[in-house]
């Protein structure tokens, strides 16, 4: 029996959604049982924050982000993309959908982060501040996935549009295999364009650009270029990490594949991507949605040389 959740977003702007229902919030008659507390909330994202420098090395501010509590579980999300926020219940076969807004900054937007200091400069490219968001498990508690992007303008003398270079990473993993032997299979991120986006979008690069298998774990180098100008990151993952392009510019997802019985087994997934803009466009041009999300097995019995997964 294979089981899906979901979470996704646009970036930018709020659209609408193709699902066939939709609740901007929960009434607290419909809030779920075990709704968190203020000072737990504070715990959560504390913890969260120390969890995302331990795995990326990544400070994020803690004041930019709060807990919210679904009826599927609780999810990390920054306070900027949940001015837009909606869900959309459903069982496993039509998972919860989470919609929020995140803006990409206009070329004057990026000059103020630069001069009020809140960008990193590497090697050509200006990052602006990482954002991350969480889901710390279903009620059913059969995994978790956290996610990051981080956006950065490449920067040249000669360029002849704006260059933006995002790349995207994230971690999922079971929870320990106990009674009910849950196994993650699944987990990717993904994003694509709004209906909006300027067709003059272009792309610049992607990367992976092609299955990478790894029967051993290990590190999973990504770069992408603009010119003279290159960014990258680095993943650790095992078994396979599978990438989807898109015909649009930045139309991008990668998968990791596999299996996670134990609840050290934690997988990494990511990618990066590229794309040209022309100079001055306008935020609301710039729209792209972003999901990502994580399928899981329930076994009747623990991992052996034989998969007794999904035999029911």
């Amino acid at each position: 029996m294979k089981i899906s959740r979901l979470s996704w977003a646009p970036l930018v702007a709020l659209a609408a959604v193709a699902c066939s229902t939709e609740v901007a919030s929960e009434s607290p008659a419909d809030a779920p049982a075990g709704t968190v507390t203020a000072s737990e909330k504070a715990q959560i994202i504390e913890q969260f924050a120390e969890r995302v420098h331990a795995r990326w090395d990544l400070t994020i501010r803690q004041s930019d982000y709060d807990v919210v509590t679904t009826r599927r579980g609780p999810l990390i999300m920054d306070r900027e993309a949940m001015a837009a926020r909606r869900e959309t219940e459903g069982d496993s076969e039509e998972p919860t959908v989470v919609t929020s807004q995140v803006t990409i900054p206009s070329t004057e937007r990026m000059k103020q982060e630069i001069a009020d200091g809140r960008t990193t400069f590497q090697e050509g490219v200006q990052w602006r501040e990482p954002k991350c968001m969480a889901r710390l498990g279903d009620k059913d508690g059969e995994g978790w996935m956290d996610i990051c992007y981080q956006q950065g303008y490449m920067d040249y003398a000669a360029k002849t549009r704006d260059n933006w270079a995002w790349r995207w990473y994230g971690s999922c993993a079971p929870v320990e295999g106990g009674p009910d032997h849950m196994e993650m299979d699944e987990c990717y991120i993904r994003l694509w364009q709004n209906e909006n986006v300027d067709p003059r979008i272009v792309w610049n690069a992607w990367d992976p650009q092609a299955t990478v298998n790894l029967p051993d774990c290990g590190d999973v180098s990504m770069s992408v270029t603009a010119g003279p100008v290159s960014a990258g990151q680095s993943i650790h993952t095992c078994e396979k990490l599978v990438p989807k392009k898109g015909v649009k510019a930045g139309d991008m997802q990668a998968t990791w594949i596999g299996d996670a019985y134990w609840a050290e087994d934690v997988r990494g997934v990511g990618f990066m991507v590229s794309i040209g803009i022309p100079f001055g466009e306008p935020e609301a041009k710039m729209t792209y949605y972003y999901q990502w999300g994580y399928k899981y097995s329930m076994c009747n019995l623990p991992p052996s040389a034989f998969d007794q997964c999904d035999v029911f």
